[in-house]
């Protein structure tokens, strides 16, 4: 490729990446709408986001499409990686209603986005981390977010999601993806861990109460 071409193809890319979050977005909002949602949750729902007051939520990777969609239109600020990826969820997160992200990861940036997120929550923010992300491994928490809550004195909360029927996609962290009228079942739950063991187990808990929930509705 010429330099003038790779030039025309870095002008092109954002444009095309904004289209894809478009269609993205749109695509998760018309599938979420035939999802049959319970919820649990030891905070009043409304209370998290929409300017409700300070808060911080962990959640595992592969639940974000169900808790993307749920918690859509709130201005929650999540926690997303210094990626091309990261850069693409950010575009599709701002169109499904959620706020400026905190940018940052547990390889690069990640103290800079710690104080990032002490920073948003004083202010007042719900901001919500993918508790084994970027690159996981799956299910193996890292402290930040409980870190964040701890300094910034802030309420924590753990979210634990399931689906059936639900697609596993073939990466990382086995991303589930709720086919269209799944059942869905949210977990949300106050926690106030001390380390990421106990992180870990919490959201361990939230999703096995999830897992449940969504087992018992299937009878």
């Amino acid at each position: 490729m010429s330099d003038e071409a790779a030039r025309a193809d870095r002008r092109r890319r954002p444009l095309v990446e904004r289209a894809a979050a478009r269609i993205v977005a749109a695509l998760l909002r018309a599938l979420g709408a035939t999802w049959r949602v319970a919820v649990r949750s030891d905070v009043p729902i409304d209370a998290i986001g929409r300017g409700a007051g300070a808060l911080v939520g962990a959640l595992w990777h592969e639940s974000w499409p169900i808790a993307a969609h749920h918690f859509r239109d709130r201005g929650i600020a999540m926690a997303v990686s210094r990626s091309r990826d990261g850069d693409r969820v950010a575009l599709v997160l701002a169109r499904l209603g959620y706020g400026e992200p905190v940018r940052g990861s547990s390889s690069r940036g990640a103290a800079v986005m710690l104080r990032e997120l002490v920073a948003r929550v004083r202010a007042g923010a719900a901001v919500a981390v993918l508790a084994d992300g970027p690159r996981g491994p799956a299910r193996s928490a890292r402290p930040g977010a409980a870190r964040a809550a701890a300094l910034a004195r802030a309420p924590f909360v753990v979210v634990g999601c399931a689906a059936r029927p639900a697609l596993r996609l073939p990466t990382w962290d086995a991303l589930c993806l709720p086919l269209p009228f799944a059942r869905i079942a949210i977990d949300v739950a106050a926690a106030h861990p001390g380390d990421e063991r106990e992180l870990g187990d919490a959201l361990e808990a939230a999703r096995a109460r999830a897992e449940e929930v969504v087992r018992r509705r299937r009878r």
